[in-house]
């Protein structure tokens, strides 16, 4: 596949994509958070394919956040891929109820551990006594030189579609029945534009303010952009 089969290119922070005569969506680049859409978290210097459910899907655009990536379709449909701790892909609250979880998870074994500890401790003592009742000397531990391997990568929780979407995810929510024209994104939250309606989308991370809400709360799927925004107060 070379350059000359090139219709169109497009970049993110760290990524870069460009469209054949074919409309095949190539990407390659960083991808820790799955932001090429090519179903893994390996970085690639490799162009290689994105694949969408819908094979009819023609990219028209894509803008790249700093691990996220948002495309509109030439049906005015709406995908994102890569990084979701923020709700970047537009999906819904799924990262926030996870980490709530993992949270409670945590504090019960916590719980637990301490319950057994004046057991174990008690354990302990009885078995460095001797027979005349008198406080055993405990033996050395013998160290070891040996270096544990990192199992880091292995152990990671499998999150795709809660904290990362591997492979491009139809947005939806109030863009549904929406011909959307173009999209843009920012460092972790991302717009669409609805040009026949002068209909203004926003999601992702609400930090300073950034969706147009007046708020800064993140928004987890597409909200319209209230025209009181453009205003002056």
């Amino acid at each position: 596949m070379g350059a000359k089969h090139a219709v169109d290119v497009f970049c993110g922070g760290h990524t870069s994509f460009y469209k054949t005569n074919k409309n095949q969506l190539f990407a390659f680049g960083l991808n820790n958070h799955g932001q090429l859409g090519i179903g893994t978290k390996e970085n690639t210097f490799n162009p290689t394919l994105v694949h969408f459910e819908d094979a009819d899907v023609t990219v028209m655009q894509v803008e790249g956040g700093e691990h996220h990536t948002v495309c509109v379709t030439n049906k005015g449909k709406v995908y994102c891929w890569g990084r979701n701790d923020e709700s970047q892909c537009g999906a819904g609250d799924l990262f926030e109820p996870y980490k709530r979880q993992e949270a409670l998870k945590a504090h019960e074994k916590m719980m637990a551990e301490q319950s057994q500890q004046p057991a174990a401790k008690l354990q302990e003592a009885e078995d460095t006594k001797g027979d005349s009742g008198e406080a055993k000397e405990k033996p050395a531990k013998k160290t070891s030189r040996k270096v544990k391997q990192s199992s880091q990568k292995d152990d990671e929780p499998d999150l795709d579609g809660i904290g990362y979407f591997l492979r491009p995810h139809l947005v939806q929510g109030e863009l549904v029945d929406k011909v959307v024209t173009s999209v843009a994104a920012g460092s972790n939250y991302c717009y669409a534009l609805v040009r026949s309606s002068n209909e203004l989308y926003s999601w992702g991370m609400g930090y300073n303010y950034v969706l147009g809400t007046r708020e800064e709360d993140n928004v987890h799927e597409p909200v319209k952009v209230h025209p009181m925004q453009f205003h002056n107060n």
